[in-house]
């Protein structure tokens, strides 16, 4: 290890400045809020601009996160700076403690803003999971209730087909009555030509 620091606390000012003002221009960002699109006037057009619109604000947020990143780390390098200026060139020790400990909290800084990125991520996601699941839910269901229609229909198409042959056997049974009593009749009018007969024979 040196025995005297050589970094130019100047130097490393304009670093931290730089850095920090690396997402100055968040107009990018900023065009993506409220974005509205057309994709129709049906159900999967619905779902795709809900995907489209929770994309574009899971942009918007990245870009915010990443900015405070950016600016976390450009102070951190201002106060290394200062530390530089105000410590005696003797002191070593005592900056390269102070540098190690902001250096060792700076990645779970980092960490916990970068988690929170991913985690608007990954809710983004499930919802459009979830979206999914329940258009393919309500599909299943309708589908369900025409089967259940066809069915129904079958059934009264059934019922009808029974009622004809009903019908059909009730027409058979009247006209069997019919022809009986035509042949009762018949046997009638024989009996009373016989009986006539018979008394002719014996005026005779």
């Amino acid at each position: 290890m040196a025995k005297a620091t050589e970094a130019d606390p100047v130097i490393l000012r304009n670093v931290a400045k730089k850095i920090g003002a690396l997402l100055d221009d968040m107009s990018a960002f900023q065009n993506l809020k409220g974005l509205k699109t057309d994709a129709g006037n049906f159900k999967m057009a619905t779902w795709l601009e809900n995907v489209v619109q929770r994309q574009a604000d899971s942009v918007v947020t990245h870009g915010e996160n990443l900015k405070q990143i950016y600016e976390l780390i450009s102070r951190n390098l201002l106060e290394v700076a200062d530390l530089i200026e105000d410590q005696d060139l003797e002191n070593a020790k005592e900056i390269e403690k102070e540098i190690t400990e902001i250096i060792s909290d700076m990645p779970g800084k980092i960490s916990k803003a970068v988690d929170a990125d991913s985690g608007d991520s990954g809710s983004d996601d499930k919802d459009d999971k979830d979206d999914k699941d329940e258009d393919d839910k309500k599909d299943d269901k309708g589908d369900k209730k025409e089967d259940g229609d066809d069915k129904k229909e079958d059934g009264d198409d059934k019922g009808d087909k029974k009622d004809d042959k009903d019908d059909k056997e009730g027409s058979d049974d009247k006209k069997n009555d019919s022809d009986d009593e035509k042949d009762d009749k018949k046997d009638d009018k024989d009996d009373k030509s016989s009986d006539l007969s018979k008394g002719q024979k014996t005026l005779q």
